[in-house]
C-alpha cells in the first residue's frame, strides 16, 4: 500500500469510527427497549430499526475491509431478519447472546481507536485484519459523505471556547458602555439644570451670546445621550446574539451521555442478581458539553452506587411488600436561577442514618454530644467524607468509601453542588446543581468593609437578616437556630482578615448572614450588605496568583472596578479551623487532636489521593491533601505538618522539584518526605533518595503496611 492509499484508508477509517458508534449506540437502545416490550406492533418495529443499522454497519464494514465486523453483522442481519419473519422466538437466552454480540462488536471499534495506525491487534480479537482498500470502493464511500461535508466545518472545542470567552469579555465592554450613559444622563441633567437656571436670571443679565451657546450645548449632550443608548442597545443585541449562537453549539442534550446507561444497568443489575428498571426524564434539555462530559463519570458511579447498595434484591423487597424490580431514577431540570439540576433517586433501602453515625464516631469526625445535636441532613452529609461507608461489603466496585468523596471533588470543581436526601426503607436521593455553562455563573454581589466581593450562587443556601438576641454562644462560638439545628456564625471579614477578631460587626440590632454548604459543612458567615445578584464573567488570576487564599477568580463591573470571586471550600475550610480552636460543637476534629500527627498528601490523581488520606485518617493521623507540587508549597507557608507524602509524576510542580523546594529552605530541612510512585526504575529511585527523599514505595507493590511502617519510622506513632 503506497503514501496516498495509506491517506485515504486513515481518512476513512475516522469517518468509519464515528459512524460504528452511532450504529452500536442505536442497536444497543433498541435491544434494551426490544427486552422491555411487550407489544408486538412496537416489537417489530424495534427489530426493524435494529435490522437496518446491522445492514449499514455492515456495509460501512465493508468499505474499509474491515472483515470480521462484516462477517458479525453479516450474522446479526440474519437473526434480526429470522425474527422479523417470526421464525425465530424471543427468549431471554437470545437477548444475552446479542448483548454479549454488540459488546464484542464495541471492543473491535474501541481497538480501532486505540491503534491509529493499525499495526498491531489485541490477542482476543485476532480475526481483525485492516488490508489494502480498493480506490473505487474508497471514492464511492469519500462521494457519499460529500453531501454532508460539504455543508460542515470541524472546529476544534479549544477553539470554540476561546471564541466564546472573547464574547463574555464583550460583555464588560457592554456593562462600561452603560455606565458610561448612567454618567453621560448625569452631565446631561446637570446642563439642563444650568440653562433653566439661566433662563430664569435672563431678565437681569440678558446675554443672548451665552444663551444661544447654553441652548446648542443642551442640545448637543441631549443628541449624544440619545446616540449612545441607541449604540449600547445595538451592541448589547449584537453580544447576545452571537453569545447564544456560539455557547448553542457547545450546548448537547443531557441524552448524549444517558444513552449508554441502560445496557450498563442492566449488566450490572444481573451481575448482581437484582431486577431494575432505569428511569429518564429531562433527557432532551441541552447542557455546555465540557460539563457534561466531567458529570458522566460521577453520575455513572452514583448511578451504580444506587443499584449495588441503595437496592435490595428481589427477595429483601418481597419481604418489604416492594415489587420486586427496583427503579433508579435520573430526573434532569433547569432552576428558576437558570442552573441544571440532576436528581439521582433510588426506591431501595434508604441509608442507615444510624449505622452512618456510628462509622463516623468511630472514625472520630465528630464527638457523641455533636452527634446527638446534629440533624439528619447534617449528619447524612457525613457521606460524603473519604473513608465514610455504611455498607461492610466491600468489592471490585464500592464500600471504601471513597467514590462519593470523589464524586463531590468533581461537582465541586464544576463549581456545582451535591446534596442527599434519604429515608430509611423507602429510597435515597442525591440532588447535582450545576451551572449551565462554564463561561459564567450567577454571584450575589455583597459589600464587606468598604469592599465589594462576589459569592457563587450554587452555594448559598439563603441570605438571612437576624436580630442580635437571637443568636446565641455555645462553647465560646456563636451559633444561630435554623430549622432545629445550630449553626456556627463568623464574621467574614475576619476569616478574610479584614479584621483582627472574630466579633460579629454591627451597630444595628440586625446582622445580615449568607448560610454557605459544601458536603458535611453548613456555616453562617456575617456580611456587610448585598448589592444584588447578577450573571458574572469568571476571569481566572493568572499564574502569577496562581493560589490566593479564599479567592477562585476576579469579575469586572461596569465601573471597570474588578471584583474577587471568594472560593467557597476555602471559605468553609477557614471557618470550621476558626471554629476548632474555639471548641465549638459542630468542629470535625476531636479535642485531644493537638497530639496528633499532622500530614501532608500530595498526588494529582483524586483517587489514589482520596485512598491514601483513608488510609492515614483511619490510622490517627490527621490529613491534608494537595493536587500537587505548587499547591504543597501553598499549604506549607500556612500550615505546620510532621510530614509529606508525595507522588512523582504531577502537573505544574512534580515531586522531585517539590523536594528540592523543600530542602532548599532552612524551616524545612527536616521535614520528612515519603515518596510513592509507580517508577520502579532504580535510577527514579535513587534520584528520589538523592534529592532528600526519606523513603520510597512503589505503587505497584503498594501494601498500607508498608507506608505506615515508614512513617511510623520517620516520625514515631
Amino acid at each position: 500500500m503506497n503514501e496516498k492509499e495509506k491517506e485515504l484508508l486513515e481518512r476513512l477509517l475516522v469517518i468509519f469510527r464515528v459512524e460504528a458508534a452511532e450504529h452500536l449506540q442505536v442497536i444497543s437502545s433498541s435491544l434494551i427497549a426490544l427486552e422491555k416490550s411487550s407489544q408486538s406492533e412496537e416489537q417489530m418495529d424495534l427489530i426493524e430499526v435494529m435490522f437496518r443499522e446491522v445492514h449499514s454497519f455492515k456495509g460501512s464494514a465493508r468499505s474499509v475491509n474491515i472483515l470480521e465486523i462484516e462477517r458479525i453483522c453479516q450474522s446479526l442481519e440474519s437473526v434480526f431478519f429470522a425474527l422479523k419473519t417470526k421464525e425465530l422466538p424471543l427468549q431471554s437466552s437470545l437477548f444475552d447472546s446479542l448483548h454479549e454480540t454488540l459488546s464484542y462488536l464495541e471492543k473491535q471499534v474501541q481497538f480501532l481507536n486505540a491503534q491509529p495506525g493499525l499495526s498491531s491487534k489485541p490477542e482476543e480479537i485476532p480475526k481483525t485484519e485492516i488490508p489494502a482498500v480498493s480506490p473505487e470502493s474508497s471514492l464511492k464511500n469519500e462521494v457519499k459523505r460529500s453531501d454532508i461535508s460539504s455543508k460542515t466545518v470541524r472546529i476544534s472545542l479549544e477553539r470554540l471556547v476561546s471564541v466564546l470567552l472573547k464574547v463574555e469579555e464583550m460583555r464588560s465592554i457592554n456593562l462600561s458602555a452603560h455606565q458610561r450613559i448612567l454618567e453621560l444622563s448625569d452631565l446631561q441633567e446637570s446642563i439642563s439644570d444650568w440653562k433653566k437656571n439661566f433662563e430664569k436670571k435672563q431678565g437681569i443679565n440678558n446675554n443672548g451670546n451665552n444663551e444661544n451657546r447654553l441652548r446648542k450645548l443642551n442640545d448637543k449632550s441631549s443628541s449624544i445621550l440619545s446616540s449612545a443608548k441607541n449604540d449600547a442597545r445595538n451592541f448589547q443585541s449584537m453580544v447576545d446574539s452571537l453569545s447564544y449562537d456560539i455557547k448553542s453549539t457547545l450546548m448537547v442534550p443531557f441524552a448524549s451521555i444517558l444513552e449508554t446507561f441502560p445496557k450498563m444497568i442492566r449488566d450490572f443489575s444481573r451481575s448482581l442478581g437484582k431486577e431494575v428498571e432505569l428511569s429518564i426524564r429531562g433527557a432532551e434539555i441541552e447542557i455546555d458539553r465540557r460539563i457534561l462530559e466531567e458529570i458522566k463519570d460521577p453520575l455513572t458511579h452514583l448511578i451504580r452506587n444506587s443499584v449495588d447498595h441503595g437496592l435490595e434484591s428481589p427477595q429483601e423487597r418481597g419481604k418489604k411488600n416492594k415489587p420486586s424490580q427496583g427503579t433508579v431514577s435520573i430526573d434532569v431540570s433547569t432552576s428558576d436561577s437558570g442552573n441544571i439540576e440532576i436528581v439521582v433517586s433510588d426506591d431501595g433501602a434508604g441509608i442507615d442514618v444510624e449505622r452512618l453515625k456510628s462509622t463516623v464516631l468511630e472514625r472520630g469526625l465528630i464527638s457523641k454530644d455533636q452527634a446527638e445535636k446534629m440533624s439528619q441532613k447534617s449528619m447524612t452529609s457525613f457521606i460524603f467524607q473519604s473513608g465514610v461507608s455504611t455498607t461492610k461489603k466491600v468489592n471490585e466496585f464500592s464500600g471504601r468509601g471513597i467514590g462519593l468523596a470523589i464524586v463531590q471533588e468533581k461537582v465541586n470543581k464544576l463549581r456545582g453542588l451535591i446534596t442527599v436526601d434519604t429515608q430509611f426503607g423507602f429510597g435515597t436521593a442525591f440532588r447535582i446543581t450545576l451551572p449551565m455553562t462554564l463561561a459564567n455563573l450567577r454571584g450575589i454581589l455583597i459589600e464587606l468593609k468598604g469592599q465589594n466581593f462576589a459569592l457563587p450562587t450554587t452555594h448559598v443556601e439563603k441570605i438571612l437578616r437576624i436580630k442580635k438576641e437571637k443568636i446565641k454562644t455555645i462553647e465560646n462560638t456563636n451559633t444561630i437556630q435554623l430549622e432545629k439545628e445550630a449553626i456556627a456564625l463568623v464574621s467574614l471579614a475576619h476569616v478574610l482578615g479584614l479584621s483582627d477578631d472574630n466579633t460579629l460587626e454591627s451597630k444595628s440590632e440586625y446582622v445580615i448572614v449568607a448560610i454557605l454548604v459544601m458536603g458535611n459543612h453548613r456555616v453562617g458567615f456575617q456580611i456587610g450588605s448585598v448589592v444584588g445578584e447578577q450573571d458574572i464573567l469568571v476571569k481566572n488570576l493568572g499564574v502569577q496568583l496562581l493560589r490566593i487564599p479564599h479567592i477562585s477568580g476576579v469579575t469586572i463591573l461596569g465601573t471597570g472596578k474588578l471584583v474577587p470571586i471568594l472560593n467557597i471550600p476555602d471559605l468553609l475550610k477557614a471557618a470550621v479551623d476558626s471554629i476548632t480552636h474555639s471548641s465549638n460543637p459542630i468542629s470535625k476534629r476531636t479535642r485531644d487532636e493537638s497530639k496528633r500527627k499532622s500530614l501532608l498528601v500530595v498526588e494529582d490523581s483524586a483517587t489514589t489521593r482520596a485512598l491514601i488520606q483513608n488510609i492515614l485518617e483511619s490510622n490517627g493521623y490527621l490529613v491534608r491533601t494537595a493536587v500537587d507540587g505548587i499547591d504543597a508549597i501553598t499549604l506549607l507557608k500556612v500550615e505546620k505538618f510532621d510530614l509529606i507524602v508525595s507522588d512523582i509524576d504531577m502537573p505544574r510542580m512534580n515531586g522531585i522539584d517539590l523536594i528540592m523546594k523543600i530542602r532548599s529552605e532552612n524551616k524545612f530541612s527536616k521535614l520528612p518526605v515519603i515518596l510513592v510512585s509507580t517508577e520502579e526504575s532504580r535510577e527514579r529511585r535513587e534520584l528520589g533518595i538523592d534529592v532528600g527523599a526519606n523513603a520510597y514505595i512503589v505503587k505497584s507493590h503498594f501494601d498500607q503496611g508498608n507506608l505506615l511502617e515508614a512513617i511510623r519510622r520517620l516520625i514515631g506513632d
